[in-house]
């Protein structure tokens, strides 16, 4: 056997019997692998062995008796009801978890063991649970690296959860107490499921599945297992879940009871990226599983199950589907060195089989070789073996070449002439022929029919002739050093860069293909640009200074150390190992590369092809060519990646979003309409209709594009927008009537359902909370129930934009503090979405669970801030000094609390604060009543003008609480909006009402300085002028009449003019009488002879005319039209929504923000279907006049709640006329 065949594999024999000889079942590896505990259930002993031993000698390290143990505990062993014993894990430590099971009073226990200090009894103890641990029904648990302790705690009625972690450095006295104690609510939660990564699962009764951080239970991902079925924990036998080694795979097992004898197995696999549902199968089961495990080679990643009954299934996680079956028994014998017929146990753990006979236990690592030796001979390449380069390979060829020229070996000097690299195992052998005389390569590839082949039995594939006369003069070769790579494909550095060439399959012949290229580019010589022009015929000048500008743009790739070093430091800096996808998209379009004589394609365009056709390669690589594209203005390309979309929903999920700012940032509407209309169809409705996806959760996370677009959808391309909603208003959680379709309270119409996780810890606190809140929430439930206890059938509906009222997960809580980061929901401005029910439904869900609590108490210490200040300015002759101090210094610090608010609420989105005129209420109602009090200690004076001010907005400010209320907020939505259409309007009228203002200022004031003032004036002789304009000459003067008749000369009495007796001696004042003219108050033109002053009389009637009688008339026909445009639904509802995103912002903790219960990722909501039916009635009787759009309605909903489609009406019809 060669070394590369050869695997670590240690075999020893036990002294003595372990498990005196019996059966072995199971065998548990600690957390670092360096230590197992195996368990016989025959002989109710554990085993522990050393693993990490340096001589590679195992012996038996220490064993336990299970009846000792339990005898100790009082504990009496049975097989059939009283205690069942199996061993549930073992840590780096040698500590053993035995799981106790007693069917007969449905409980369990786990006992901990210290195996290396006699067989010691380690009892776990809590102070945080109610009862004592031992009334727990202990399930499962896990050890961690760091020595930690995980187990499951259900109530004794295993109604309850408790995930309790205790801590190593806790232990004493045997008494292992518990550093931290979680807790997760019943009411939706089905199975929980500990991963060994430090997070832990929560399934729920809908299907989804949601990830857990255990040390600071922040959410991390959720997977929709897209189930035709309710679940519930009685039906839910067993669940698994698994990573891949690479962390992108996450598989989940599920046994579930079905009506049938035998259970269903489902078996679901995602994309860890993006939570992106890959692929699901659905099978009756046929045996218990024992182990579930990734392989994860990157020469074919595979699934394995291991079953009771010795059968193994091999399965694709790309396509679940398509699987072998095999003996397991067989499989350990060909990815093993091992041929006893002894072996009882064995199991596959991180690519390590790890075999347990009666008196040996051996660990071997599989080969990479054998694993594709045993693919090829049992899948026959039936299905394709994802062979990627690995990075790791490349950086080994390039440091090698490194090393070389460190030891003054240069690869310049290698002389390559007939260079042969073979490897029998992948049945490949590639052949480099250079000849430096005629400038020409020849690559050939060879492969062979069996494994071990003779000279006889290669045969030629395809080969490529490399013609390198059109290159740099200073490169006299092409092909430097070459290397064949574990997966089969050869890697060389040429005089254009990098390139890894492998083989592929195309209608059942194979054909040599470019995979990875990374360089300088071309250096052509001017004999390639010679032949361009031969071969065009005409070029015009610009493209031959184009042409010249390509040839200096790449630097000649020599491949001397520098060169070599740069190439690998660029390459150690990508985290995977991508192509240089510019410059093959720039030398893609060029089907005349004529260094590559004999292909009749481009080189380039086939590895673009072959990534687009790879789902691995265009899930890994996709955004990075996506990118170029989008760098080159690759057009084409683009709209290639957009077709794959359409069959391929990888694409659109990983890459979907990138298309759509494309898109945006080229106002290309055709495009977005397109990619929207992919999106909604395609993958949702479509699936629907076919029957396919019963289930339409495993593609709503499609949506989720749209999701993080919709403000700037909502802004450019509102139609294509209101289309989208219309089209995805109706989307039921599942086309299974059992699932869809349930009983709700008549008032729970657009209500929110379900509950979402979100575990929480246990502490004296919490549980003080909670005893206060549970007597209020009974009452409330009550009540709830009284006040409506009819039932009505809903069909529950899903809000149609994932992760809308997500917030981001990885958050600085210092700077989030002060510049929060948005969700969707918290940054949308429009009222597009509120126009449909689904828009209303998340407000709802919003308010209910959490908007009106925090309303309240904002509401609260507003009322307390507001009436400390108008207790003091109202009563302040009536209360003493020392308590208008407090109520000023209460109004002080509680203003000041809300000036804060307010300042980071201008902190967080400057330009909408300026625009919301609400927000200036909400500021100058903090400003003023704060200043009047700090003005008023200070001075120990009343401040009239501020206190007035303060009076008029605080009181303003709290008439606008109301406004979140529907029977109020309506009109404050009515106020606000028409307001906003009269706008430009008024900036007009309040124009014109200064031009006029402005004339009369001009004719009306006085020529001469006034002075008002009586005691500057001689009132026996006054001389005002010949000054009409003087406020002297315009009041009215009393003149004594004599016996005779006879009319004094001068006035008897004057009366005193003021400052409003001639209100057009300054402009200010001019404006506001005018203002009053237009209102129709006259009076202040009423002192002058209108015969005597034509340009007065001619003003005063244009503007009557004009102002008072147009324009105002015709400003209330605009208000009368804006009315029925403002009294609608949603802008009362954007006007609230708007109101919860500042709570969000403003109020919450930024960990609170991030809470799965109050921030899931997507909603669902009931919908009446009494009122389901009379839309579809409306719609198909073309009486919808509610929108714009018309609610999409597919065949399949009418199906689901009972409406007859247009083709059964067709076909009732037709079958009408035949039988008359």
């Amino acid at each position: 056997m060669s070394e590369e065949d050869k695997s670590s594999q240690i075999v020893v024999e036990i002294k003595s019997d372990p498990h005196n000889s019996k059966k072995i079942e199971r065998l548990i590896l600690s957390p670092n692998y360096e230590y197992a505990a195996t368990w016989s259930e025959e002989d109710k002993s554990i085993c522990g062995w050393q693993l990490n031993d340096l001589d590679q000698v195992f012996e038996l390290d220490r064993s336990s008796s299970v009846d000792k143990i339990c005898k100790d505990l009082k504990l009496k062993i049975s097989t059939t009801k009283l205690w069942c014993p199996v061993l549930a894990g073992v840590s780096n430590d040698k500590l053993v978890a035995i799981n106790l099971y007693n069917e007969e009073i449905d409980n369990g226990r786990i006992v901990i063991v210290d195996l290396k200090t006699e067989n010691k009894i380690i009892k776990p103890v809590t102070s945080f649970l109610d009862n004592p641990i031992e009334d727990y029904w202990l399930r499962d648990c896990i050890f961690y690296d760091n020595g930690d302790f995980v187990v499951e705690a259900f109530t004794p009625r295993q109604i309850n959860l408790n995930i309790l972690r205790f801590s190593n450095k806790n232990l004493s006295n045997n008494r292992w107490k518990v550093n931290k104690s979680i807790f997760i609510e019943p009411t939706n939660f089905v199975w929980n499921y500990l991963y060994d990564n430090e997070s832990f699962m929560l399934l729920d009764t809908n299907g989804t599945l949601t990830q857990w951080k255990l040390n600071t239970l922040l959410f991390e991902k959720q997977y929709h297992l897209g189930l035709n079925r309710v679940l519930k924990r009685s039906n839910v036998i067993n669940m698994i879940c698994i990573f891949n080694k690479s962390s992108t795979l996450f598989a989940i097992f599920l046994e579930i009871s079905g009506n049938s004898i035998t259970n269903d197995i489902i078996i679901s696999v995602y994309l860890i990226k993006n939570s992106s549902f890959l692929s699901q199968c659905e099978y009756r089961k046929k045996s218990d599983l024992l182990h579930f495990e990734f392989i994860s080679f990157d020469e074919g990643e595979r699934l394995l199950l291991f079953f009771e009954n010795n059968s193994l299934e091999i399965r694709d996680p790309y396509n679940l589907e398509l699987f072998q079956t095999d003996n397991d028994s067989r499989f350990f014998k060909e990815l093993s060195n091992s041929n006893e017929d002894t072996e009882k146990f064995k199991m596959l753990k991180n690519e390590k089989i790890y075999i347990v006979s009666d008196r040996q236990i051996s660990v071997q690592e599989i080969s990479k070789q054998q694993w594709i030796k045993y693919l090829r001979e049992k899948l026959g390449d039936q299905y394709e073996i994802r062979a990627l380069p690995r990075k790791s390979q490349v950086v080994d060829f390039l440091q090698t070449i490194i090393d070389d020229y460190d030891k003054n070996e240069s690869i310049l000097d290698n002389d390559i002439e007939n260079q042969t690299y073979e490897s029998k195992n992948l049945l490949v052998k590639w052949i480099v022929t250079q000849n430096l005389d005629e400038n020409l390569t020849i690559v050939q590839t060879m492969k062979a029919k069996q494994y071990e082949p003779a000279e006889e039995d290669w045969e030629s594939v395809d080969e490529w002739k490399i013609n390198s006369e059109y290159l740099s003069d200073q490169n006299r070769k092409f092909v430097y050093k070459c290397k064949l790579l574990d997966n089969g494909d050869l890697i060389m550095i040429t005089s254009i860069g990098l390139l890894i060439l492998t083989i592929r399959s195309f209608e059942k012949k194979d054909k040599i293909r470019l995979r990875y290229y990374k360089g300088s580019g071309f250096p052509f010589n001017q004999k390639y640009i010679d032949y361009m022009k031969e071969k065009r015929l005409i070029r015009l000048e610009e493209e031959e200074e184009e042409e010249e500008e390509n040839k200096s743009k790449y630097k000649v790739f020599i491949a001397d150390r520098e060169t070599i070093l740069k190439l690998l430091d660029d390459i150690k800096d990508l985290s995977s190992l991508s192509p240089d996808f510019l410059s093959i998209t720039t030398y893609r379009e060029n089907r005349d590369l004529c260094i590559f004589s004999n292909n009749e394609d481009n080189p380039f365009q086939d590895l673009l092809d072959d990534y687009f056709d790879d789902e691995l390669t265009l899930s890994t690589f996709g955004e990075l060519l996506l990118n170029a594209f989008i760098k080159s203005n690759d057009d084409m390309m683009i709209e290639r990646m957009m077709e794959k979309s359409t069959d391929d929903k990888l694409i659109i999920s990983f890459y979907g979003q990138t298309l759509l700012n494309k898109f945006l940032k080229n106002n290309d509407n055709m495009m977005i309409e397109r990619l929207m209309e992919t999106l909604y169809k395609q993958y949702i409705m479509k699936k629907a209709e076919e029957g396919k996806d019963i289930n339409l959760l495993t593609n709503i996370n499609l949506l989720e594009i749209v999701t993080f677009k919709i403000n700037e959808l909502s802004m450019k391309y509102p139609d294509i927008l209101n289309q989208f909603l219309s089209t995805t208003a109706l989307i039921p959680i599942s086309m299974n009537k059992a699932i869809a379709i349930e009983n709700f309270s008549s008032k729970s119409h657009l209500q929110s359902i379900g509950y979402y996780s979100q575990p929480s810890y246990i502490s004296s606190i919490n549980k003080i909370i909670t005893r206060i809140k549970t007597p209020f929430a009974k009452i409330f439930k009550k009540k709830s129930k009284k006040t409506d206890d009819q039932q009505h059938q809903s069909i529950i509906l899903i809000f149609p934009l994932p992760k809308f009222s997500c917030y981001p997960s990885e958050y600085n809580p210092l700077i989030e503090f002060f510049f929060p980061k948005f969700s969707p929901f918290a940054n949308y401005e429009s009222s597009e979405l509120y126009k449909w029910w689904s828009g209303q439904a998340i407000i709802n869900f919003k308010w209910n669970t959490y908007g009106k609590y925090y309303f309240t108490a904002i509401f609260i210490l507003y009322s307390i801030f507001m009436g400390c200040f108008l207790i003091v300015a109202t009563l302040v002759n009536e209360i003493s000094e020392s308590i208008q101090e407090q109520l000023l210094f209460a109004t002080i610090i509680l203003g000041a609390w809300h000036i804060f608010i307010e300042f980071r609420h201008l902190l967080c989105h400057r330009i909408r604060w300026i625009k919301d005129p609400w927000n200036w209420f909400d500021a100058i109602a903090m400003i003023f009543p704060v200043y009047t009090s700090i003005t008023w200690l200070e001075s120990s004076t009343f401040p009239v003008w501020s206190a007035t001010i303060s009076v008029l907005f605080l009181e303003i400010r709290f008439l606008l609480f109301f406004r979140v209320f529907e029977i109020l907020g309506a009109y404050f939505a009515m106020i606000v909006g028409v307001a906003q259409k009269a706008f430009s309007y008024l900036i007009i009228l309040a124009f014109i009402i200064f031009a006029f203002s402005h004339s009369l200022h001009i004719l009306l004031r006085p020529t001469t300085n006034v002075s008002l003032n009586a005691t500057n004036v001689n009132l026996n002789n006054p001389n005002y002028g010949n000054d009409q304009n003087n406020p002297w000459n315009l009041v009215s003067s009393y003149h004594s009449v004599s016996v005779l008749g006879t009319v004094s000369q001068n006035a008897t009495l004057t009366e005193l003019p003021s400052a409003s007796t001639n209100m057009f001696t300054s402009l200010y004042t001019a404006f506001l009488a005018v203002y009053l003219m237009l209102t129709g108050d006259k009076t202040y033109v009423t002192k002058w002879s209108l015969t005597e002053n034509s340009i007065l009389a001619a003003l005063i009637v244009f503007f009557t005319f004009f102002s008072t009688i147009y324009l105002m008339n015709l400003f209330i026909g605009l208000l009368s039209n804006a009315i029925p445009e403002t009294n609608r639904n949603e802008l009362y509802l954007l006007q609230k929504a708007k109101i919860l995103s500042e709570i969000e912002l403003l109020y919450m903790l930024p960990s609170q923000r991030r809470k799965n219960n109050w921030f899931p990722e997507i909603i669902f909501y009931k919908f009446d279907l009494d009122k389901l039916h009379n839309i579809i009635q409306r719609v198909q009787n073309n009486k919808w006049d509610n929108f714009d759009e018309k609610p999409f309605l597919s065949d399949a909903l009418k199906k689901l709640v009972n409406v007859k489609t247009e083709n059964e009406d067709m076909k009732n019809m037709y079958v009408t006329k035949v039988m008359s």
